[in-house]
């Protein structure tokens, strides 16, 4: 498979690899199988998969980030626990 030069799609790539919190060759290769799976071959399918994959991670990483934060905040019972000396 020869490498993609199109700099519309490494961006994007590079955007879902860093919201994503992956390598970028990661994120293209996370792009690389979808688009397999669904067929895409054309350059212009595979930067819409890119950018659908995008749109999905950035909309759940807000939901993440709300998620993380409830679980670290104490329950009122624990409030006043102290784990170090």
């Amino acid at each position: 498979m020869a490498a993609q030069r199109d700099r519309a799609y490494l961006a994007t790539c590079a955007r879902l690899a860093s919201v994503l919190q992956l390598s970028s060759a990661t994120a293209r290769l996370r792009v690389e199988q979808l688009a397999a799976r669904e067929g895409v071959r054309d350059p212009a399918g595979r930067q819409a998969i890119a950018e659908r994959l995008l749109a999905m991670a950035e909309a759940e990483d807000g939901a993440t980030a709300r998620l993380l934060e409830a679980q670290l905040r104490p329950l009122e019972h624990e409030s006043g626990f102290l784990d170090e000396d």
